[in-house]
């Protein structure tokens, strides 16, 4: 039998459970059944499970209990399979017809054949549209699928919403509308209609909606498990009987699990499309002629002895199949075991590829590397002196794909080129490669992959879905990988040196991981074919054992070997040593009163900052471009004064989008500025490329000259104002954008324009320029990936506050390049960052080696604990940076007895982030220079933790312990290991050293001894930082019917602090830290008539601000009359933020309107609201 003779699968996988009738699965708590038997029609028929249009006007099918099926950021997502009629009625050609509607929301129809997928935003009625892809041919059943979603990321301008269309699985348009959101509509979902005049003519016979975005593969799945829609070939092929038959013989003599890998390949390529003739030739051969329960060097030799068309090539780590010769359908790589865990590394596809090509008309034509008009064939396999090489070519009528292929240990590796050799038709995408993995042996898979710091996400084959373009903050390095409890582990990455722009795409359900690596493929202005692609670097899957740790020592391996961007030496001396050796960061906007509080705070600390300073310049403009300057006239003398001090300062700038000063919202359209016009990134159809911050702001073209010349000057002009370095937000975290402009000077849709082109030549120039002149001046960014590395000295990392998150990045890149800044509370609007999640933050910056702190000046005006943990903490990274900067971190601490884990909300950006982590947070750092092994461990909570740590003994001879508050203790090491308790007191901090005589330790060892003996003397949090108060301020406040009054409404306070800006505890109505003798004039309360009798107080004390008192008092023109009216004696309620309520009598009557004091005597504490009641 032949391969024309196989037919298509039509069901492997199930992402809706099909059920009797024409509804699929639950609909916002309600069964299929139960919305199916409720679904209410008007004029539309139910006929044999379809629900079928006849165009009649009026005619439709309403969604029962759908009010509410609204767009958020969870996104929907709808499905149909149905089949289009051309009416009888010959007035009406089909041409405009409803597929789903829901009234001043969302619809999808056709408009003259062409899809027409609308919403409304904004209160405009179907103001927005994505209009593309021919309808469906009329008679034939197809799967529609519509997802809509809600982006909510501001931080990036990159709030908006995103429509995506699917035809028959797959993705036909994706539109995102910068800066709109879907409107609200209480109307219900209708079904074949919604407008007058596109009432649809046709069947439809399965309907699915749910409230979430369904990742590709889920929705290729409903296609392909209908049995209505006969899709295209997709690779997917029945199996046939005589490959079954012979299967079923073989397997039970199979008794090795590298015998049983070669009989799953030979399985599983049958369902792919291998030839049955093959197949069966080979299978026919037997168990014991293929060898299949030998070791795996006789298997290999007798196997490859006993047929020619499958090889097998064997190193001490891994073992592949390839097809010996030539062939079509089916991939040439069958399979790749995994020696060391026994098992297969791919799962039912290997190696396959996806092209497009675009006519002169605009039409797009996919070819898949399964195409049935697609050959390959298997051109070389030598032996290497670690392995195998191999070339696999492709034909087809319109090009030409080579793939060369290694395979050397345990690591394959593969590059493709594509030679386009129609004359009318351009090559614009490639998708190489595309894989699908094996679940791992273990029972608890990881998948980790470089989301800000690192993510590990749990059981991936069981659910994990996600597509980043690289490079961004949200996919910083080009791999992720995958391992089990075991340590079976799998590395898969694009290693590419040169940074070209790319997508990974994600999915992982079913016991399997789907992967696809996606590029845009360049060409020159008015060229319409013959343009080729070279990828850029190769394809790696590598077989290693470990952890995520280990997974990055193998990408670590790619940039020591091949990455331009990176950084060999260790100090990176083309940092200035001021910002390598800086203790920690602050944030703040420029004011003369910034500066005198951030001195303040300067001597508190013992230590300078380095400061974003932010809101400090405005730009004069002209259609010749832009001139950046401080708008202040005290510019000079606040640098002069934070100079005098020590304090640093990088203002922000942002060469990413045009003219964007914060605070300052200009009265120009940048749609029409002729400079903005010019160096804007264009897309294909002309449009602009914007962000929106306040108004739309043009993204600007890294290869423009003129846009390169702006930037370039701007940053020249912050030296010349004084500055210590520049803030560049968003250039090291935002994701390319594509370019189509023609006058640029680029070629069009090139993925080496952003960074090859662009931002690499600006801004190494720009170093090298300023460096002999300006030795000191810094570069700064916002996040960060790992191309920038070379052109940034830092980078300010606020968005690693993720839950799951691991020190990946730091694990690689920590020394070339410094960490500073986790999101602070200010930067939340509610607030909802809890107390504890500030000590986690810098506990964990300071043991994974990155500069502490990032505090908004707004998040240090309250005098608590965490400035003295926020102490200890600078003034330890101080003294430790040296040692950081010139040392590699290690694999994590091992633990015999594991510390407790917590968990803390983290606030970023308006969300919050629940993240846990051990209460013990640790890191272990080898000194490359000196060889000296230090352990950093920091308990930021407020109980004490004990856990037992193992240390391997090496070559070291000594171990030394620093802790808080006692002298240096000394042990001598014997044996190859031991384990050793550490204990540590609450919001403590401990540094261990492993050394040998003559390499340093020991005089580290006592410096960080002699540190850590003072902190047990840090007990002041220093001063309230007071904001200006109105004293002529005399709110109205009502207390009756036992209202609760909340800080928020209170009119003026001395000596005391309430939030008037996003910080910590400002949700809720805020909070007062009152110091000893500080007073809250409260305004005027309406007491009114009732008996009252008490007065219930929240109020937050930890020890040593307890056993003061709080006195309520009436009072006149702003001063307290008589004896208080309420004392609450303050006791001990926990931690500093802490709240208790306490109930006291009212020791005289309160009633009608008076003006209400409240003082604070002998102690400080903190208070949340106040009441009176009856």
């Amino acid at each position: 039998m032949k391969n024309t003779l196989f037919t298509v699968i039509l069901c492997l996988f199930a992402a809706i459970q099909l059920q009797a009738g024409v509804w699929q699965g639950e609909f916002l708590g309600k069964s299929a059944e139960e919305i199916d038997n409720s679904l209410q029609l008007k004029d539309v028929q139910r006929e044999k499970d379809m629900l079928v249009f006849s165009a009649k006007r009026g005619a439709s099918v309403t969604v029962p209990d759908s009010e509410n099926f609204n767009v958020d950021t969870n996104g929907i997502t709808v499905n149909l399979i149905l089949r289009l009629r051309k009416p009888e009625d010959s007035a009406n050609s089909g041409g405009n017809m409803m597929l789903f509607f829901k009234d001043n929301a969302y619809f999808l129809g056709i408009t003259r054949r062409t899809f027409n997928f609308s919403i409304g935003a904004g209160g405009r009625k179907w103001s927005l549209a994505m209009i593309d892809g021919e309808a469906p041919p009329f008679g034939v059943w197809t799967h529609i699928a519509a997802v809509l979603k809600y982006s909510d990321d501001r931080a990036q301008g990159n709030d908006g919403t995103l429509l995506s269309l699917y035809v028959n699985g797959e993705l036909l348009k994706s539109t995102f509308f910068r800066g709109e959101r879907i409107d609200a509509s209480d109307a219900p979902l209708m079904l074949g209609s919604g407008l007058g005049g596109y009432e649809m003519c046709g069947d439809i016979a399965e309907a699915s909606a749910v409230p979430r975005v369904m990742n590709d593969e889920e929705i290729r799945a409903i296609a392909r498990q209908s049995a209505l829609v006969k899709l295209p070939p997709s690779g997917w092929y029945t199996m046939p009987p005589e490959v079954i038959s012979r299967l079923n013989v073989l397997r039970p003599q199979i008794s090795t699990p590298h015998g049983r890998w070669v009989w799953e390949a030979l399985r599983r390529a049958a369902f792919t499309g291998e030839s049955q003739d093959k197949l069966c030739a080979v299978l026919d051969c037997g168990c014991e002629k293929l060898g299949l329960n030998l070791d795996v060097e006789q298997m290999v030799q007798v196997f490859n002895a006993a047929q020619g068309n499958y090889r097998l090539y064997a190193t001490p780590e891994a073992i592949l199949m390839l097809a010996a010769s030539s062939g079509m359908l089916a991939s040439p790589v069958l399979g790749l075991f995994n020696r060391l865990d026994q098992a297969d590394v791919f799962s039912i596809r290997q190696l396959e590829w996806k092209l497009r090509f675009r006519d002169t008309a605009g039409a797009n034509k996919d070819v898949r590397s399964y195409d049935q008009d697609v050959r390959y064939a298997v051109r070389t396999a030598n032996k290497t002196a670690d392995g195998y090489e191999f070339q696999i070519d492709w034909t087809h009528d319109l090009f030409t794909a080579t793939s060369r292929l290694k395979l050397t240990g345990g690591r394959l590796t593969a590059d493709f080129q594509v030679k386009n050799q129609a004359a009318d038709r351009l090559l614009t995408d490639v998708d190489f490669p595309m894989f699908r993995l094996a679940k791992l042996p273990g029972d608890d898979d990881r998948l980790v992959y470089p989301y800000m710091s690192g993510k590990l996400v749990k059981n991936p084959t069981q659910g994990c879905n996600f597509g980043f373009e690289f490079p961004r903050a949200e996919f910083g390095m080009q791999f992720f990988a995958m391992y089990d409890e075991l340590g079976n582990g799998v590395y898969c990455a694009l290693e590419d040196p040169n940074a070209h722009y790319k997508r990974l795409s994600l999915s992982g359900m079913n016991k399997e991981v789907l992967v696809s690596w996606a590029h845009p493929v360049a060409y020159e202005v008015g060229q319409q074919g013959h343009n080729d692609y070279q990828l850029s670097g190769e394809a790696v899957l590598e077989i290693f054992h470990g952890n995520w740790y280990h997974a990055g020592r193998v990408y670590r391996r790619f940039l020591e070997s091949k990455a331009k961007w990176w950084v060999k030496e260790l100090p990176r001396t083309s940092t200035p040593a001021w910002f390598r050796n800086n203790a920690y960061s602050m944030i703040a906007t420029a004011s003369p009163v910034s500066i005198k509080e951030l001195i303040y705070l300067t001597d508190y600390f013992g230590v300078p900052p380095v400061v974003e300073w932010a809101i400090w310049h405005k730009y004069d403009i002209s259609d010749a471009g832009l001139k950046i300057f401080p708008y202040q006239s005290y510019h000079d003398q606040m640098l002069k004064d934070a100079h005098a001090h020590g304090i640093r300062l990088l203002p922000y700038m942002n060469p990413h989008i045009w003219g964007f000063a914060p605070g300052h919202k200009l009265e120009i359209d940048w749609f029409e500025n002729p400079a903005a016009l010019r160096s804007a990134v264009k897309h294909a159809d002309g449009s602009l490329e914007y962000e929106i911050y306040g108004q739309k702001h043009l993204v600007i073209c890294p290869a423009e000259k003129h846009g390169q010349k702006d930037v370039y000057d701007q940053n020249i002009d912050i030296i010349n104002y004084g500055f210590d370095g520049s803030y560049l937000d968003q250039l090291a975290c935002h994701e390319p954008a594509i370019c189509f402009d023609p006058t640029h000077g680029h070629k069009l849709n090139d993925p080496a324009l952003w960074l090859n082109q662009g931002q690499w030549p600006l801004w190494l120039k720009f170093r090298a320029d300023i460096r002999q002149e300006h030795p000191d001046f810094v570069l700064t960014s916002e996040d960060t990936t790992d191309p920038y590395l070379n052109i940034m000295d830092g980078c300010m990392v606020w968005r690693w506050v993720n839950e799951d998150r691991i020190p990946l990045y730091q694990s690689i890149y920590a020394g070339r390049t410094q960490f500073f800044s986790r999101c602070p509370d200010a930067f939340n609007a509610r607030g909802e960052g809890d107390f504890n999640s500030f000590f986690v933050k810098m506990a964990e910056q300071l043991v994974c080696g990155e500069q502490v702190g990032g505090f908004h000046l707004n998040d240090m005006y309250y005098a608590s604990p965490q400035r003295i943990f926020a102490k200890k903490m600078i003034q330890l990274r101080k003294l430790l940076a040296p040692f950081l900067n010139a040392s590699e971190m290690l694999e994590p601490v091992a633990f015999s007895v594991k510390p407790p884990e917590v968990t803390s909300n983290w606030a970023w950006s308006g969300k919050v982030q629940r993240v846990t982590l051990p209460q013990l947070l640790s890191c272990a750092w080898r000194n490359e220079k000196t060889g000296v092994k230090m352990l950093i461990f920091a308990n930021p909570i407020n109980t004490a933790v004990n856990a037992t740590v193992v240390l391997d003994k090496d070559d070291y001879d000594t171990l030394y312990l620093c802790h808080e508050g006692h002298p240096l203790q000394t042990l001598p090491l014997t044996g190859k290991s031991l384990q050793q308790v550490c204990s540590l007191a609450p919001r403590s901090a401990e540094i261990w050293l492993l050394a040998k005589a003559g390499d340093g330790g020991a005089e580290l060892a006592t410096d960080a001894a002699n540190l850590l003996q003072k902190f047990s003397t840090y007990t002041d949090p220093g001063k309230i930082l007071p904001r200006g108060q109105n004293f002529q301020k005399r709110n109205q406040l009502s207390a009756l019917d036992g209202h609760w009054i909340a800080p928020a409404e209170s009119s003026w306070m001395k000596n005391c602090f309430m939030p008037v800006e996003p910080t910590f505890g400002w949700a809720d109505g805020r909070f007062i830290q009152g110091a000893p003798g500080g007073e809250v004039f409260w305004g005027e309360v309406d007491f009114g008539t009732a008996d009252l009798k008490t007065l219930d107080i929240m109020v937050a004390a930890d020890a040593p601000n307890a056993g003061g008192t709080i006195e309520f008092y009436e009072a006149k023109d702003g001063q307290t009359v008589g004896d208080p009216f309420a004392v609450i004696s303050v006791t001990e309620t926990g931690d500093w933020f802490d709240f208790q309520t306490f109930q006291v009598p009212l020791l005289h009557k309160v009633s009608g309107k008076m003006d209400v004091i409240t003082r604070f005597v002998d102690k400080g504490c903190v208070i949340r609201k106040w009441r009176v009641i009856d």
